[in-house]
């Protein structure tokens, strides 16, 4: 059987339209997710939506964020 590895160097060396139609399929080929976890995500995304236009949390931009990112990892 293949490694892991290997089987995502071949995947990768596909073209745009075969490597978008190959994650489809896998993605299809997962179990579907528990109902209450997307109820849990649902309610998690419209808590920090309302916290946004509310203006009760500080937003940082991308550059800010990466530019934090690198510092925690060294970089």
């Amino acid at each position: 059987m293949p490694r892991q590895d290997d089987v995502f160097a071949a995947a990768l060396s596909l073209p745009e339209s075969d490597r978008a139609k190959l994650a489809n399929q896998l993605l299809e080929s997962l179990p579907p997710p528990e109902p209450k976890a997307n109820e849990a995500w649902s309610a998690e995304i419209e808590r920090r939506a309302r916290e946004v236009l509310d203006g009760t949390v500080d937003l940082l931009d991308y550059d800010e964020v990466m530019a934090e990112l690198r510092t925690l990892d060294g970089k």
